[in-house]
């Protein structure tokens, strides 16, 4: 019985904290954290996002929040390599200040598409401790007729330790660089028609942190498991999922 609740405890805290991620809150390792055997397959829906995340361009900064969800598929190309491919959208949906306006702005949401890559380091049966390396590239493209356009491009490169504990906590910890590329175009029309605005090139004021995480196993198998994670780069950015091994 008391495990029971354990796991009913871990699942409520886990939905709140995803559905907190999608309502103020870059890309997650979260996923990277999978490890697959050759021949064996992961899919997964998952959600992250940032707070105030700083951006640089010529010229000044400015912060952004947005939020992604996304459907993950991954395979074990052998014991040591897995390879992952995502689809989603994310929404960027603040840009503060508008650097032609000084105001708030509210760019719309695109389609995503990201791919990762990790290999194991470090992973032996008879010991606990996993050692891997990962890196991800997510574009996200938004374009419309009228309003603000953007092109987004992010990656990461990151390493990390993991240990299982009590059968069912794999927590992990690790540090990761991260950066990202995008043209933000605001165009906003006046009341005699003419068009104010333009185009500025942001990346990351910060790429450098850490990150931690765990992965939570709902059954014995370790097949079905949730995923939670926390990363500190230039924001406090977070990483929740649900994913399935076969």
């Amino acid at each position: 019985m008391c495990g029971r609740k354990t796991y009913l405890l871990v699942c409520v805290i886990f939905f709140t904290l995803a559905f907190f991620c999608q309502k103020v809150c870059a890309e997650s390792f979260g996923t990277l954290s999978t490890t697959l055997k050759k021949g064996q397959w992961m899919l997964n829906l998952e959600g992250s996002g940032t707070i105030n995340r700083d951006l640089k361009y010529e010229g000044g900064k400015v912060k952004s929040q947005y939020w992604g969800v996304y459907h993950a598929r991954g395979y074990g190309l052998t014991d040591r390599i897995n390879v992952f491919a995502k689809i989603g959208y994310q929404d960027l949906n603040k840009i503060d200040p508008n650097p032609f306006t000084n105001e708030t702005a509210n760019l719309k949401g695109g389609v995503s598409f990201g791919i990762s890559l990790k290999g194991l380091i470090l992973k032996e049966p008879e010991n606990p401790l996993e050692v891997a390396i990962g890196g991800s590239f997510l574009y996200t493209s938004a374009h419309f007729n009228n309003g603000p356009k953007r092109d987004w491009r992010e990656w990461q490169l990151g390493v990390y330790a993991s240990k299982q504990f009590f059968s069912r906590f794999g927590p992990y910890v690790g540090i990761k660089y991260a950066d990202l590329d995008s043209r933000l175009k605001f165009e906003q029309k006046e009341d005699k028609g003419q068009v104010k605005g333009g185009f500025i090139d942001v990346n990351s004021d910060k790429k450098i942190g850490i990150f931690v995480g765990s992965n939570v196993y709902l059954n014995k198998d370790k097949d079905v498991y949730l995923n939670c994670e926390i990363n500190f780069v230039s924001s406090l950015e977070f990483g929740a999922g649900i994913y399935y091994k076969f």
